[in-house]
């Protein structure tokens, strides 16, 4: 048996940033792209922290949170690993969080958001969730995750077309 922890600490020095599309919107690319960088670097930090945190607690499993990367999918402010001033830093740790885990067999695991709907029969929303998941695949890929844990979604009335 394995215990596993979700995403995040309430009594340990781990913690995670995020931003806001809108708040993103209001800035120039380069200083996005610098508010983003910043945000990914610390995040990239707390979580080799929180596995660091997680193998001392005696603790065999660990869920990443969705946006560890803020609003790389989003469709006006997304980005890539690669537009980030600080992304040779941001890989390194990725390298160190998957050696880590990987040396203490921490299992490490990602569920998409409630809004990653495969069925939806809005084309949007797939197009969106098809992002989504590409997005957690590179990140799973980066840190040697062995699992993204899909939400099944809506029948919107007919089953069999959804499944």
């Amino acid at each position: 048996m394995r215990f596993g922890l979700c995403c995040l600490f309430k009594n340990e020095p781990v913690s995670f940033r995020t931003t806001t599309a809108k708040a993103l919107a209001t800035l120039n690319r380069d200083d996005q792209l610098q508010k983003l960088s910043a945000i990914c670097l610390h995040n990239a930090e707390n979580l080799l922290l929180g596995i660091k945190t997680v193998q001392r607690l005696g603790i065999g499993a660990f869920r990443i949170m969705s946006p560890l990367f803020p609003r790389m999918t989003h469709p006006l402010v997304g980005y890539r690993l690669s537009d980030l001033p600080a992304e040779d830093e941001i890989n390194s740790l990725l390298q160190l969080v998957r050696s880590f885990s990987q040396e203490y067999d921490i299992r490490l695991s990602f569920h998409p958001d409630q809004f990653v709907v495969l069925s939806s029969p809005h084309a949007a929303v797939v197009e969106n969730s098809l992002r989504e998941i590409e997005y957690h695949a590179f990140l799973g890929d980066a840190v040697g995750a062995d699992l993204v844990n899909i939400h099944g979604g809506g029948v919107y009335g007919d089953k069999a077309a959804a499944l």
